[in-house]
């Protein structure tokens, strides 16, 4: 165990040591991860707390439908965003010192389309709602929560897309401010508003939260403009300019947006469909809420490194960008990794927070871990993507994650229900690591994987292991 430590701690400072490189990369990903954690940790404890007493007030079968709803207004979202957030965060970060005035034509362009995606798509999802209720979700109670959700499209989405052009200008600080608004206003507004209307109630909260965020996020995001010296007048657009942007990047994002969030949406509908689908989907969405919470501090960790790999791809600075994304890979690994295998070893008492009768998620949980560190090691591959300008090519890795997603559902969910869907997560998720990891070795950014590949191969074996284990103590 002691020589295991040392290796662990030989490799990772060889690893954080490839950051010195002459350049200022060290510095900025610490900034950036510092507030990442700060911002983030305030945020997501707040929303913990605020999930387990609205998941206890609304009891399994509503809270099972909250997720529904939730997965809903997610799929009409990634038409409305149109993957104009990561657009705008790579542009911004790439001309903003170089060339601001091209950094706010193509920033006014990013805004400018995404309201306007953000109110059509809400209201594709306001009128759609009966429809989706009666025949997709075959829960005709469900059209009144639906319409009160698809205001989250309009709201939530439009202020993430304000949040990423912060990403751009790197202020991280200015996010971890909005994040602890976002983190304060939740509990307030969410707990006493469905313990007084149940449903209906928890979805306005989530409304209000997503308003407050949206006004807090453009105040420190015009700040950030005037800082760096944006001009403040209207400028020429660039019909040629904004269409290689759209169609080169925004174009692939917005299909394989719509292919996850309709993959997953389906998943989850199958799930609902079967057998006392309710109950299932609730127990699932029990376990999902801590997959969701392991996530997303990663997945904003693999933000840090969005704006420091589009400079240097586009200052054609190859060296650097191998060195990133190899550190922006083992970011992933070790924020990941450590969590998933301590929410597997303490998942009985963590699912036992939400109630006795979500206790069936218990079993549920540990196999869903694993699917949280192949999905955070593709969200961290994704950024290198992204970084490059690749989105075609991991768009086409994309479909075929989404071929095994459809195939595993029908297989294993009708056999094994909530169980089912996790196996389901584990199989596509894994695929779509392995894929990604070959093709950035091979092609996008070679040498990158080589450096962190000790740490990637250990962290899937003994996830794997662990998960065995505590399965086979379960059954005994």
């Amino acid at each position: 165990m002691i020589g295991l430590l040392r290796a662990f701690g030989s490799r990772a400072q060889r690893a954080w040591g490839s950051l010195d490189h002459g350049t200022r990369l060290r510095d900025r990903v610490l900034r950036g991860v510092f507030w990442t954690i700060v911002g983030n940790a305030a945020w997501r404890a707040c929303s913990a707390v605020s999930t387990i007493f609205v998941a206890r007030i609304l009891g399994v079968a509503a809270f099972g439908e909250l997720g529904m709803i939730q997965s809903t207004t997610q799929m009409f979202s990634v038409f409305a965003a149109m993957r104009m957030g990561t657009t705008t965060t790579k542009y911004v970060a790439e001309y903003r010192r170089t060339d601001p005035h091209r950094a706010e034509r193509l920033l006014r362009f990013t805004l400018k389309l995404g309201m306007a995606t953000c109110f059509i798509f809400s209201l594709a999802c306001f009128i759609s709602s009966p429809w989706i209720a009666q025949y997709q979700l075959q829960r005709p109670e469900l059209t009144l929560p639906l319409a009160i959700g698809s205001l989250l499209v309009l709201f939530l989405i439009y202020g993430n897309i304000q949040q990423h052009a912060l990403v751009g200008f790197e202020a991280f600080q200015e996010i971890a401010r909005v994040n602890a608004w976002r983190g304060a206003l939740t509990p307030l507004l969410c707990i006493p508003l469905a313990y007084a209307c149940g449903l209906p109630g928890a979805l306005v909260g989530l409304i209000g939260v997503a308003i407050g965020t949206m006004v807090i996020s453009r105040v420190y995001l015009n700040r950030q403009r005037r800082l760096a010296g944006f001009p403040t007048t209207a400028i020429p657009a660039d019909r040629g300019e904004l269409w290689d942007v759209f169609a080169g990047f925004a174009l692939p994002g917005l299909l394989m947006g719509a292919l996850v969030a309709a993959v997953l949406w389906y998943g989850r509908t199958i799930l609902l469909l079967a057998d006392d689908g309710a109950t299932k989907l609730g127990i699932f969405s029990a376990a999902d809420q801590w997959r969701t919470s392991v996530i997303f501090f990663p997945s904003a960790l693999s933000r840090v490194f969005l704006p420091i790999l589009s400079e240097s791809y586009g200052a054609r600075e190859k060296d650097a960008f191998v060195r990133t994304s190899s550190i922006n890979l083992l970011a992933g690994c070790l924020s990941t990794w450590p969590v998933a295998l301590l929410v597997i070893l303490l998942s009985y008492p963590l699912i036992l927070l939400f109630g006795e009768q979500h206790l069936d998620a218990a079993a549920v949980l540990p196999v869903l871990m694993v699917s949280v560190f192949f999905h955070c090691m593709n969200q961290s591959l994704r950024q290198i993507y992204d970084g490059a300008g690749r989105r075609w090519l991991a768009l086409v890795l994309y479909i075929l994650w989404a071929a095994v997603y459809v195939g595993g559902a029908y297989y294993f969910i009708p056999r094994h229900g909530a169980l089912g869907f996790a196996y389901t997560h584990v199989m596509a998720d894994g695929l779509l690591f392995g894929l990604q990891i070959a093709v950035v070795e091979m092609w996008v950014a070679p040498g990158a994987v080589r450096r962190c590949g000790w740490w990637l191969a250990t962290a899937v074996v003994t996830l794997l292991a662990t998960v065995v284990a505590h399965q086979r103590w379960m059954e005994g």
